[in-house]
């Protein structure tokens, strides 16, 4: 024995969903069961819609993906790639990066990278600079002069080379070289504190590529023992 809708009003209001593949259907006697026979991608007549920005096809409006081309309605859609473009640039930043280290091996070779700085001085009239050669080719120091101003008279004293001092630093080494300061009787009537400023102990160097340079070491000047000031 069957029944209507209206002798059996709870059979009516509620029927079990019917599944088959992408299909769905609700036999909801309320409401008309055509609007609701619906596949993937489809929507409700009755729901506001918007156009795709790619390829035109309608889709409700809150929708964040278009279901026919699959191209993102928000700013995804500005940044999106390829998968193939993804993959050259990959191997693109892969390749810069095993050329690069190259190239300034390549850039760099056949020179010297002589740098100085000062190590300690001695008791003796003497101090040592500390050179460091990072290049392929060897370097030299050519001459040093340590410069200091004495109550606004300007002064300057070569340094000498120890003679157990080699000026020359090779390839990938680094090394102490000694020289020494005559300062005469130029510091007598002086004391220390008569220094304006620090003491300056420039250095200049001479590349294997013929470039010279120069590199300036401030100091404190009371820190230079060979400096024989005669007012203690």
């Amino acid at each position: 024995m069957t029944c209507s809708a209206i002798q059996c009003p709870n059979r009516a209001r509620i029927q079990p969903l019917a599944l088959s593949g992408n299909i769905w259907q609700s036999r909801n006697t309320r409401t008309n069961a055509a609007s609701f026979d619906m596949r993937v991608g489809d929507f409700p007549e009755d729901v506001q819609t918007k156009a795709c920005a790619t390829c035109g096809a309608l889709m409700p409006v809150l929708a964040l993906k278009c279901t026919k081309c699959e191209s993102y309605q928000n700013w995804y859609r500005g940044v999106t790639l390829s998968t193939t473009v993804l993959a050259l640039l990959t191997a693109l930043v892969s390749v810069i990066g095993a050329i690069v280290p190259n190239f300034w091996n390549w850039a760099t070779s056949g020179n010297s990278r002589v740098a100085v700085s000062f190590a300690h001085d001695d008791d003796q009239g003497g101090f040592f600079l500390t050179a460091t050669n990072d290049g392929d080719r060897s370097g030299s120091i050519a001459d040093v002069i340590v410069e200091l101003s004495v109550k606004g008279r300007p002064l300057k004293f070569d340094g000498t080379l120890d003679q157990q001092s080699n000026p020359t630093v090779e390839p990938g080494k680094s090394q102490k070289i000694r020289y020494t300061l005559d300062v005469g009787t130029h510091l007598v009537p002086y004391a220390v504190t008569d220094v304006q400023g620090a003491c300056v102990i420039r250095v200049n160097i001479h590349e294997f590529s013929g470039a010279k340079k120069s590199e300036a070491l401030s100091r404190d000047c009371k820190d230079l023992r060979p400096l024989d000031f005669g007012t203690k």
